[in-house]
């Protein structure tokens, strides 16, 4: 997740497992990068190339050009999701991101795409 903060600040959430032992109730909605446990050296260096590649991606942040490339990588597109927004819940397919970086949800009804800009996406159905 990337969104803009005050004064031109990114704040981005990231949630990354190099490798951990999961429990039995994650292994199915979980998983790793790596086989191994990585050593101290390994998981600096991975560091420093995510937050490179994350440096050099914020400045394209605001012109949009990184979006064609995310949507073609994004894992939600064409699934059936269920998105939390406070204590509403809405269920639909992900049909696209727009040029906002707002995900676009076609709910179960058919009604209007919902555009989401703020958001947990609680289930995802493969």
């Amino acid at each position: 997740m990337v969104e803009r903060g005050a004064n031109q600040t990114l704040i981005i959430g990231v949630g990354i497992n190099l490798h951990q032992d999961l429990p039995a109730e994650l292994a199915g909605i979980a998983g790793n990068l790596l086989a191994k446990q990585p050593s101290s050296q390994e998981r600096q260096a991975f560091l420093c190339r995510l937050i490179r590649e994350l440096l050099i991606e914020s400045r394209q942040f605001d012109q949009g050009r990184f979006l064609p490339r995310y949507r073609q990588h994004m894992l939600l597109m064409n699934r059936q999701v269920e998105v939390k927004l406070g204590q509403q819940t809405i269920s639909g397919e992900v049909t696209d991101v727009d040029d906002t970086g707002q995900l676009i949800v076609l709910e179960q009804d058919g009604r209007q795409p919902q555009r989401i800009n703020a958001g947990e996406v609680v289930k995802i159905y493969y």
